[in-house]
């Protein structure tokens, strides 16, 4: 800028390339004001723990003849982050992610879910902040809780009986297989070592059956996208 600047003043020649860098938006922060900023891409493998509350925690640790799961609430994942960058503006990024993942392995168990998320990015300070929709499979069955509060099955109920409340659906390791949605919020950051790149996340799910929460930490050897 201060040699654009003193060659106007002085009466010579101006770099026009270097002028449209220096006064039109889309180039600006991205090719002249951060030259060396690198632009971080965390695609890998995401390694972590999921923790479950509430309702959802006493239907897993239920035994499976009551409708349970017989499970650990505290569950290991395992699965793989695939990102692309849409947005470019400065030290920022905007994301979109795609995370599928495994729950329970460590259980003899299989919970495939999927999660489509928005991020915004930090490329200097690594920090992040991600939201989106997540697709999970499990199993679900239709029942209703009785005057003792035991869980029952709609297949349980006496002839001609209708719940007070009505029958409600919820996980039962007895149901069949249904297609649950839910919502996820995730922060981020990301530790550097030489072309390495470990991301740390925490992230949460709430849902009327209780709170999912968890860990997530991956690894790579991207540090940059070039120009």
């Amino acid at each position: 800028m201060i040699r654009v600047s003193l060659h106007e003043m002085l009466g010579k020649p101006i770099d026009q390339i270097l002028l449209s860098q220096l006064t039109k938006p889309n180039n600006y922060e991205n090719a002249v004001n951060t030259p060396q900023t690198d632009r971080l891409n965390l695609s890998g493998p995401r390694l972590g723990i999921a923790v479950f509350t509430q309702q959802f925690r006493q239907i897993l640790k239920a035994s499976k003849t009551n409708g349970g799961f017989d499970l650990n609430p505290q569950m290991m994942q395992f699965g793989y982050q695939f990102e692309q960058m849409y947005l470019n503006e400065g030290n920022f990024q905007a994301l979109f992610e795609f995370i599928p993942m495994v729950t329970g392995i460590d259980q003899q168990t299989f919970i495939p879910s999927v999660a489509l998320m928005n991020g915004v990015r930090h490329n200097l300070w690594g920090l992040e902040f991600a939201l989106g929709p997540n697709f999970a499979i499990s199993r679900k069955a239709d029942g209703y809780t009785d005057s003792l509060g035991n869980w029952k099955l709609k297949g349980q109920a006496p002839v001609g009986f209708t719940p007070k409340n009505g029958y409600v659906t919820r996980a039962d390791s007895r149901g069949n297989p249904h297609l649950s949605t839910s919502f996820v919020f995730a922060v981020g950051k990301t530790f550097k070592s030489g072309r390495m790149n470990f991301p740390v996340n925490i992230y949460f799910i709430p849902a009327k059956d209780g709170l999912e929460f968890g860990l997530s930490l991956g690894y790579n050897a991207k540090n940059k996208n070039s120009r």
